[in-house]
């Protein structure tokens, strides 16, 4: 008797999952036998339980199903249908009765139900190299660093396992701003808004690569040896970078002198680099600001439209609760 873990409960688990996944076991729920139609039994519970999943009437556990007729039915179930046979690697084994609906189908799976910038923001955190290990107040807080639980060219292509007519699936279109490396949340949010198009309240920039290691030269490595140095948000073709200063603890720098020197490094590569800070972010106004800056740096003229641009920036910065309050959370 198995449960699949899905949908929101998935995605949980998923954000906070540390390890790697081929340390888990891929199946098919083919032979497998579900529970129908009765509640969790005390096994069951305790099962979740040492997953860290407690259901409740007011937090029910997200279930698959393989037809309506295998549907749990209780107030601490949140029962879903697969209605059709899954593709190969959709699952995997949690525990000896526990199964988890893989990356790619949990995102396919949450952003139907997401605003359109969260569920880019849960992309960019499975193809990241960061869990959220515990609920945060502010950002740097409760992350682990981990391998990239998938990828964004693999959240694209699902949806099509799915159903071949699926090109305007909203999870392929969320999936198509998603880029792969972000160190953290906050960092994700800074590339989401800079590269989203102005539709849909982004400034529309080139997409950046996320931490790309950039091997420094003699004369760099004399102000800062370590090598290869990553990079937040890079830009090569116009060597411009752009560095959130919450996220350079990541790397081990815990001190100023050593961001100078790393800045200084930078700078000796030829690299020149923007500086942005967590009050800057939640700012719209400097934010704006630093993105027309970062904008000339490329040799770029931002297109926006004030009269749509402004309302589609609050509906994205809302969505990935950039507003300025507390309780930020990836």
């Amino acid at each position: 008797m198995v449960l699949i873990l899905s949908h929101t409960t998935a995605y949980l688990f998923w954000r906070a999952f540390a390890g790697r996944l081929p340390a888990l076991r891929s199946v098919h729920p083919r032979g497998k036998t579900f529970p129908g139609r009765q509640p969790l039994n005390d096994a069951m519970l305790r099962e979740l339980a040492v997953l860290g999943i407690v259901p409740s009437a007011s937090a029910p556990v997200h279930l698959l199903y393989p037809d309506s007729s295998m549907r749990v039915v209780s107030p601490m179930v949140k029962a879903h249908v697969a209605g059709a046979e899954l593709p190969p690697g959709s699952l995997y084994q949690l525990s000896d009765h526990v199964l988890i609906v893989s990356p790619e189908l949990c995102f396919t799976q949450i952003a139907h139900t997401l605003p359109f910038g969260k569920a880019v923001l849960a992309g960019y955190g499975l193809c990241g190299t960061y869990a959220v290990s515990a609920p945060r107040q502010t950002d740097g807080m409760g992350l682990t660093s981990r391998p990239p639980l998938t990828t964004a060219s693999l959240l694209r292509e699902y949806p099509l396992l799915l159903d071949h007519t699926s090109m305007r699936n909203p999870a392929r279109q969320a999936a198509s701003w998603v880029l792969d490396g972000a160190a953290s949340p906050m960092e994700a949010r800074v590339a989401i808004m800079l590269t989203l198009p102005t539709t849909r309240g982004g400034y529309g920039l080139p997409r950046p690569i996320l931490n790309a290691p950039l091997p420094l030269g003699p004369a760099a490595l004399k102000l800062y040896p370590h090598s290869p140095c990553r990079l937040d948000l890079y830009w090569p073709a116009r060597a411009v970078a752009v560095e959130y200063d919450g996220k350079l603890a990541h790397q081990g720098e815990h001190n100023h002198a050593k961001d100078l020197a790393r800045l200084a490094a930078l700078d000796a590569e030829g690299i020149e680099t923007m500086v942005m800070g967590f009050g800057q972010v939640i700012d719209t106004v400097a934010f704006d600001t630093i993105v027309h800056g970062l904008a000339k740096k490329l040799d770029l003229r931002l297109r926006i439209r004030n009269a749509t641009f402004t309302a589609a920036r609050m509906d994205l910065r809302a969505a990935l609760q950039v507003t300025g309050g507390p309780g930020l959370t990836p």
